[in-house]
């Protein structure tokens, strides 16, 4: 009997897990956020894109191994000139942010708050389009806003623009280079 509702126990939680992942959401929009705790899955599920309750935007394969991150955990805001809190951390980061950065170019920014007045992260479109490789046998596009960003099935996170009349095909702005990893 003890094997038997074991044996219950363990289809219950694989049926949950496959459930989870079936509904689990691979992209963002802008204006939409990640609090801590929460992630983007590939449609395959191997891929998991994680704020951490560290701070830390993870990207995962296979649940466990690490394989890109923006290296914010601990990252703190400071104000050394402040006479009242001086070099003690005020603020961490709380929201992964799909808007614009202070660059001026729509993308993924880590913030302290929605109103997004301190940035911990942010992509960096322009130096990606221009370092990447990507474009170098091609124009680089001159608008580097995304508008979608996903969890791809390869391994790669990817900021896309996306063309809402379809004039043009969709083209990266941004990616972690990870795929194929």
């Amino acid at each position: 009997m003890k094997k038997f509702v074991l044996m219950l126990v363990a289809v219950f939680m694989l049926q949950i897990s496959f459930t989870a992942a079936a509904f689990a959401k691979d992209r963002l929009y802008p204006g939409e956020t990640l609090t801590k705790g929460q992630s983007l899955v590939s449609n395959n599920g191997r891929f998991e894109l994680r704020f951490q309750f560290d701070g830390n935007l993870v990207l995962y394969k296979d649940n466990t191994k690490a394989i890109w991150a923006s290296g914010t955990n601990g990252a703190c805001f400071r104000n050394p000139g402040d006479p009242l809190f001086g070099d003690r951390c005020l603020d961490w980061p709380t929201y992964v942010l799909f808007t614009p950065s202070r660059a001026g170019t729509m993308g993924l920014v880590i913030s302290n708050n929605t109103y997004n007045s301190y940035q911990f992260w942010a992509t960096d479109n322009a130096g990606w389009i221009n370092n990447s490789g990507h474009y170098s046998n091609k124009p680089k596009p001159e608008n580097k806003n995304a508008n979608i960003l996903i969890v791809q099935d390869d391994g790669n996170v990817v900021l896309y623009n996306e063309s809402p009349y379809l004039v043009v095909l969709p083209y990266p702005v941004w990616a972690t280079n990870t795929g194929g990893q």
